[in-house]
């Protein structure tokens, strides 16, 4: 790795991917910067897809417009006169190989990861269908810097899915730098939304970020993402509070608790009070319409009646269409007679 990129990430606390591992046809320039609050990449001399020249640029929005758009480099040949190694997916592997070893050193290299499958996506290097062998890799080698064996995740599916919808944000022909620009701009709106925040990180992590913005992107493919789109799929939602009728409900579920406690029951008079506590509770909850839960099981149920009684109707249609010939047959015979 050249002397000043290893300082520049050094400077910030973040090990970078050892370059020796990745393939030739990956430069310098094609890596990211980092923002040394989270490990955020950055858009200082960003990377960008060249804009096809059947189609026209747009004019760029105020974020975007802070952001220096630079070409992405070709695949250059390593030193000396070794023949050019074209990128595709057995060159990617190895650095997918080199994100995960980091990650097993403890650096959090996971959504500079994200972003390099994005990137590998526009350059035709991975599929949807190479989803999984990409998880597995990166996996097995953060399993390998440890020094343990692999342990089948059950949140795999999930993690492939993750990737998958990076890779089909890279696939997309989206003007403006495409997938990888509307992830620096994330990136460039973590940054602002945590300086706005007195320097405190953001409760939403960097890659559930990307994977906001990229499903929003996804929604709407024809056009980047704008500004607020960007800054919406940035900032967490804000939990709502309890409602009231749900507090009743933990209230009840509470002492009806207490009131069923046998390893130590409560007295007589205790009893009594929780027992009007549960009625209450119950009589206004009622009132209210029911819990959350009993809410959502209503609806379960309601869809479920729902279904059953389009089956039935359903076969009745199918029975009736078969009775029809039939019933046709007897009037032409009884016309006959």
């Amino acid at each position: 790795m050249s002397g000043s990129l290893s300082e520049a990430f050094a400077s910030v606390g973040v090990v970078a991917p050892d370059l020796e591992m990745a393939p030739a046809a990956v430069t310098v320039e094609a890596l990211p910067t980092f923002d040394p609050k989270g490990d955020v990449p950055i858009p200082a001399a960003v990377p960008a897809q060249v804009t096809p020249a059947t189609q026209q640029p747009v004019a760029p929005s105020p974020m975007a417009a802070a952001i220096v758009v630079a070409p992405t480099p070709p695949p250059v040949a390593p030193s000396g006169n070794q023949p050019e190694e074209p990128f595709s997916l057995a060159t990617f592997m190895k650095e997918v190989a080199a994100f995960g070893q980091q990650e097993g050193k403890g650096a959090n290299a996971r959504p500079s990861f994200m972003l390099r499958v994005t990137q590998a996506a526009m350059l035709g290097a991975v599929k949807e269908d190479d989803a999984t062998a990409l998880h597995e890799a990166y996996q097995r080698n953060v399993a390998k810097s440890k020094g343990i064996a692999v342990v089948k995740q059950s949140s795999a599916p999930q993690q492939i899915s993750k990737i998958k919808t990076m890779i089909k944000l890279g696939q997309l022909p989206l003007k403006d730098g495409g997938g990888e620009q509307i992830l620096y701009r994330v990136g460039h709106a973590i940054k602002e939304a945590t300086k706005a925040n007195g320097d405190k990180p953001l409760s939403k992590s960097v890659v559930d970020c990307y994977l906001s913005a990229a499903r929003q992107q996804l929604n709407t493919p024809e056009q980047p993402l704008s500004d607020d789109d960007i800054i919406a799929a940035v900032m967490p939602k804000p939990r709502d509070e309890a409602l009231e009728v749900d507090k009743l409900g933990a209230l009840r579920d509470r002492a009806q608790a207490l009131i069923e406690d046998t390893d130590t029951p409560p007295s007589e008079e205790t009893q009594r009070v929780l027992e009007r506590i549960t009625a209450e509770c119950d009589a206004r909850i009622e009132e209210l319409g029911g819990t959350s839960k009993q809410r959502k099981q209503q609806e379960a149920a309601e869809r479920k009646a729902e279904k059953a009684a389009q089956k039935a109707e359903k076969a009745q249609a199918e029975l009736r269409a078969l009775r029809a010939p039939l019933a046709m047959g007897v009037a032409n015979y009884s016309s006959r007679g």
